[in-house]
């Protein structure tokens, strides 16, 4: 993560909670996380939800967002990735 405010440089890492376990990520600024999750998993999430999201990786460089439910085809359609070892 760097980079000052909504253009902050994040790395997503989505994991399967069932099943294999996979792990899909992807890079890039923080607007584009934004519309990443709302576009994968059709939830609406609050401007709320985000700002408390976003000062949590500002302080902590680190946050999290649970139960984003989306498929593999979803993942993929945006740019996410399975992760290699």
């Amino acid at each position: 993560m760097n980079g000052p405010g909504s253009e902050l440089t994040v790395r997503v890492i989505l994991v399967e909670r069932m099943g294999l376990g996979c792990v899909y990520e992807g890079f890039g600024t923080w607007r584009q996380c934004r519309r990443w999750i709302v576009q994968i998993s059709g939830c609406v999430i609050l401007t709320e939800q985000f700002a408390a999201v976003q000062k949590c990786l500002e302080l902590n460089r680190l946050a999290t967002i649970d139960e984003v439910q989306a498929s593999f085809y979803a993942l993929e359609s945006v740019g996410f990735r399975r992760a290699t070892n």
